[in-house]
């Protein structure tokens, strides 16, 4: 059975205080849901790539995703950025979000590159940052 990264990851981000200490559980896979005026997280998948070896499929994936961390205050949004970039990167471990199948082993994640932005629609700033997210497809 092939493993969803983002269950993992959002569970990851969100046991870490000093992420939810600016957003709570403010974390959305791809759109701001309307009406949310309040610092939050939003992440993407951005492409993926899977990785071989001589015979098959090495069952290893890197995959990069965007995550945006956005705030009525430009100091907000780049806080709590920050405080992303400092759960994710580096991380190497094993992550349980919905025991006892749900299981994201991390291999290693790496902080790519980054942008801000202001959405004048909306009234927010944005800091988006990009990771490239290794981990194992199959577990066993």
């Amino acid at each position: 059975m092939l493993v969803d990264p983002r269950p993992g990851l959002r569970a990851y981000l969100l046991a870490d205080p000093a992420v939810t200490a600016i957003i709570g559980n403010r974390l959305y896979p791809v759109q701001l849901p309307q009406g949310i005026q309040a610092a939050s997280v939003i992440y993407n998948r951005i492409s993926e790539i899977e990785s071989y070896h001589n015979r098959a499929p090495s069952a290893l994936m890197a995959t990069r995703f965007q995550f945006d961390s956005v705030s009525q205050s430009v100091d907000e949004a780049t806080l709590l950025a920050d405080a992303v970039k400092e759960r994710l990167g580096g991380f190497v471990g094993a992550v349980e979000y919905a025991p006892p199948d749900g299981v994201v082993n991390f291999e290693g994640i790496f902080f790519g590159d980054g942008r801000d932005d202001y959405d004048g629609e909306l009234g927010f700033y944005r800091v988006s940052r990009d990771y490239l997210v290794w981990y194992k497809e199959r577990n066993g």
